[in-house]
């Protein structure tokens, strides 16, 4: 039985005060009989949110109503569905007056135990609480999941940090745009363009970012992958990753994937790769982008962008200094955090980055736009979509050109620095 071991785990919590971190901007909320499921890659910031949230809540509540719990902690390993119950009968025996009382249990890492939707389920139809939980796996947001909860839970995504809150985190403000404070803006924005925004990483060398970003992908691999999907040979999925890595913001063909690693000796199968390309999503460790098309077929049949969760991987690959790829892929970061995953890139005689239907926003990304054939060829793409899509806006992001085309009278293009569009 794990009740001692959970009791311990209640007691440290309620008796500890947790540091309070910088505010994220993504809002984490605590749903009256549903459960919150926080995800996000690894090392992302998830637990520091779940943590101020519950000091948030401390303040208006007594401690022993707002406890946090690791499932990773390692005097609860191994841990089984069944272990679960007993750390609900560990805490009720622990305050059983709170029973008449609503409690909120903020429980990271609980993707680890398998059929943990069950649990989640019955305590929420049974018991007087309300649930945070927090994973590294994009399952929580399937619909089996919500399925099995019958619609009881609630999810947010969480990322590395934006740009805005990188300067939050480096104490550099925000809000103004003084000659001064843009040089220490666009010092910043190549530092996050480099070693990008994993929180604990902030102001660190790029030896030390390096060193720790490779840690986090041996994280990934080994825990979130090699573990969970039993995977026996390690070398085919270490040399995928790296290639992904390498390729972000660059269209990926799957069967010149296969072929590429299939001339480097890489002993692998199309079916295989496929899997392995669906588990990096799944724990967050990289994204793909579709082509629009009205039609999923057209979707399907047409090769998906890549892009990295954070720029910063670029540095374990020793590929780190294209600056352009960088731009695109904190463009895409940004488009993700803020719109979902409802995100394309659009084919027409030419190609546009990026083209977000809900918003009717279009959008292309080029680091240098002093050439004249650069120039035309990233407005003549716009003005193509623009015209197809019916829109009256779109957006050029540079590395410090800010200008207004006026396509027509009722179209323009605005060019807009990355650092100022990131800041919208």
């Amino acid at each position: 039985m794990k009740k001692d071991v959970f009791k311990q785990l209640i007691t440290d919590s309620v008796e500890r005060q947790y540091e309070q971190i910088v505010d994220r901007s993504v809002s984490l909320k605590i749903y009256e009989g549903k459960a919150n499921c926080v995800i996000g890659v690894r090392r992302c910031g998830k637990t520091s949110l779940m943590l101020n949230t519950m000091m948030q809540l401390r303040k208006k509540t007594k401690p022993e109503r707002a406890v946090y719990i690791n499932l990773e902690d390692d005097r609860l390993y191994p841990l089984q569905l069944k272990d679960l119950s007993d750390l609900i009968n560990a805490y009720y025996e622990l305050y059983p007056k709170n029973r008449a009382v609503k409690v909120c249990f903020f429980i990271d890492e609980i993707q680890i135990v398998e059929g943990w939707e069950k649990f989640v389920r019955r305590v929420l139809d049974t018991e007087n609480c309300n649930l945070v939980l927090s994973g590294s796996s994009a399952k929580l947001l399937s619909k089996e999941i919500h399925t099995s909860l019958r619609g009881r839970s609630i999810s947010t995504e969480v990322f590395p940090l934006s740009f805005k809150e990188y300067l939050q985190f480096s104490k550099i403000d925000t809000g103004s745009r003084s000659t001064k404070n843009q040089s220490f803006i666009k010092h910043a924005l190549n530092n996050f363009l480099h070693q990008g925004g994993f929180p604990e990483l902030v102001n660190f060398d790029v030896s030390e970012t390096r060193k720790f970003l490779q840690e986090y992908k041996d994280l990934i691999i080994f825990r979130d992958l090699v573990e969970r999907y039993n995977i026996r040979e390690i070398g085919p999925l270490r040399y995928l990753i790296n290639y992904l890595y390498k390729n972000r913001s660059t269209l990926l063909s799957i069967n010149r994937l296969f072929n590429d690693l299939k001339s480097q000796g890489v002993n692998i199968s199309k079916s295989t790769l496929y899997d392995y390309m669906a588990y990096l999503q799944d724990c967050y460790a990289m994204q793909l982008m579709p082509m629009y098309s009205n039609s999923v077929k057209g979707q399907n049949r047409n090769p998906q962008k890549v892009y990295a969760i954070d720029n910063g991987f670029g540095l374990t690959t020793n590929l780190s200094n294209e600056y352009g790829k960088n731009m695109e892929n904190a463009v895409y970061l940004k488009l993700r955090q803020k719109y979902g995953s409802n995100l394309f890139y659009y084919k027409g005689n030419q190609e546009v980055d990026f083209y977000v239907p809900d918003e009717k926003l279009l959008v292309n990304v080029s680091y240098d736009i002093s050439d004249a054939r650069t120039y035309e060829r990233e407005l003549n793409g716009l003005k193509e979509a623009m015209t197809a899509l019916k829109l009256p806006t779109a957006y050029l992001i540079t590395d410090n050109v800010k200008e207004t085309v006026e396509v027509n009278k009722k179209q323009k293009i605005e060019i807009v620095p990355l650092w100022e569009w990131l800041l919208e």
